[in-house]
């Protein structure tokens, strides 16, 4: 189980992946970066070392793998890991491949394709309003002052591309960026922090359509409460002690999040 998936399609895809990057200059070498003269020169600093190594591979791997980070500290948005718009577009389109690809694993492994439909469906479409509401937002504000919004992102980027990224990689918990994220406008913060906190907009590798599906058990039962019938999922009854089990999932991450909150705040 863990053998297979990794030389069948995690190696291969990620190898397609480096090489594509590759191809629109982002590094990939084991040598050292160049030393350059800096264009302001002072009596302290004339020259910088510029630094390189398998940033391709890396940038693969965890954008794939939904690991986020990323070689350089301002990830995505420096030129050297992100150089151009389809190295932009590549690595948007990586953070979203594995986590939709295991919507359609589940519909073939439960032999329940429509099942699979409707996970999709459901997850595009709060996807989709995601998107829209930070895409809004940024281009709204941008009305207001061309350069204000553009503070903390990327000119050659744009403020559509960094919203875009921004709920994308807060949808699938990959945790990498091409803009700061603290310089978004209110809105689009409240849609990155709204994405990370339903968890189940594509999610992380598995756990995003996990989540979904402690959602889909909630609203079964709520919903069998409401008619009258006893609630049942794929002909299985949803009774009391899944219930208990499914509230102590939910509040996990609150009484994480709070409780070790609440303790550091409370020590000086």
């Amino acid at each position: 189980d863990v053998i297979r998936p990794t030389f069948r399609f995690l190696i291969p895809v990620c190898v397609v992946w480096a090489l594509l990057l590759n191809s629109q200059g982002v590094p990939s070498t084991f040598q050292g970066g160049p030393t350059v003269a800096v264009i302001d020169q002072t009596a302290e600093l004339k020259t910088q070392k510029i630094p390189l190594g398998p940033v391709a591979p890396m940038v693969a791997i965890k954008q794939l793998g939904s690991n986020g980070g990323g070689w350089y500290g301002p990830n995505s948005s420096s030129p050297l890991e992100n150089p151009t718009p389809f190295s932009n577009f590549m690595e948007m389109l990586a953070i979203l491949l594995i986590p939709i690809s295991v919507i359609f694993m589940l519909g073939f492994f439960t032999r329940r394709p429509k099942f699979a439909a409707f996970v999709f469906g459901s997850m595009l479409l709060m996807s989709v309003i995601s998107i829209s509401a930070a895409v809004w937002s940024e281009s709204l504000s941008q009305t207001a002052s061309s350069m204000s919004v553009m503070e903390g992102k990327e000119m050659r980027l744009g403020e559509s591309s960094s919203a875009i990224w921004a709920a994308i990689t807060t949808q699938v918990n990959n945790g990498s960026v091409d803009m700061m994220h603290d310089s978004a406008a209110p809105l689009t913060g409240l849609v990155a922090l709204s994405n990370m906190l339903i968890n189940a907009i594509w999610g992380g590798i598995g756990c995003g359509l996990i989540q979904f599906i402690i959602y889909l058990f909630l609203a079964v039962f709520i919903a069998g409460l409401m008619t009258g019938r006893t609630p049942e999922l794929f002909g299985r009854k949803i009774e009391a002690g899944e219930i208990k089990l499914l509230a102590v999932v939910i509040l996990i991450q609150p009484i994480t999040i709070l409780g070790l909150t609440a303790i550091a705040l409370f020590f000086p």
